[in-house]
């Protein structure tokens, strides 16, 4: 899932003529807001829990709380108004 959305999004770079894009600010934060959320639903934060999978800050650092068959739908084709392109 993750290999075709980043080569679909560095196909679309290349084809746009720019040289780079960045994901929006807004986008970023709410994606991470999402992810925080879901992550309070797993095992790994259990009140007293301590993981190797939790970082300094307590913040978890799997790489996807949520189910594939969910996730794909977001991951399918990169949303190119996400970006920034410059």
């Amino acid at each position: 899932m993750w290999s075709r959305y980043a080569l679909r999004s560095i196909v679309a770079l290349v084809e746009s003529g720019n040289q780079a894009m960045e994901v929006k600010r807004d986008v970023f934060e709410e994606y991470n807001a999402r992810l925080d959320e879901a992550d309070k639903e797993t095992i790994f934060n259990h009140p007293g829990q301590r993981t190797y999978m939790q970082n300094d800050y307590g913040r978890l650092t799997i790489s996807m709380p949520w189910l594939p068959r969910d996730y794909y739908g977001w991951v399918r084709e990169p949303d190119l108004n996400d970006f920034d392109f410059r």
